[in-house]
């Protein structure tokens, strides 16, 4: 018998492991372009969530007098409409308001979603 006919390892030094090497190099761009087709998949797929920020805001009072109550509340929805500003939100709205003896707080929410469709919860429908 002639050596190297047999088919029993008599092969190429390399050959094989060579073969292999390409074709685990090929599995792994393989992978790698599957993985990022999955993340890119999933990015695309999930949904853009709004930024909500909750303020409260309290100033206070000279006197309780229609006038001062007034102005107290003007102050105190400028602090919160000028960060809403800053920090780029497309919306605001005032959550509560409470006069208490000698201050005034206001609460608001600020978001960037569009409720176009949703009503205040404090507006009744005709």
């Amino acid at each position: 018998m002639r050596r190297g006919t047999s088919g029993t390892g008599d092969a190429h030094p390399g050959g094989t492991s060579e073969k292999l090497s390409r074709s685990g190099g090929t599995v792994r761009a393989l992978a790698g372009l599957v993985a990022a087709l999955v993340i890119a998949t999933v990015v695309a797929v999930l949904p853009v969530s709004a930024r909500v920020v909750r303020m409260q805001t309290v100033v206070n009072l000279v006197d309780r007098s229609d006038p001062a109550v007034k102005q107290a509340l003007r102050e105190a929805f400028d602090t919160p409409l000028r960060g809403a500003v800053a920090m780029g939100f497309s919306r605001i709205r005032v959550d509560a308001i409470q006069v208490l003896q000698d201050t005034v707080v206001l609460a608001t929410v600020a978001t960037d979603e569009d409720d176009e469709d949703e009503a205040p919860d404090n507006v009744r429908n005709q």
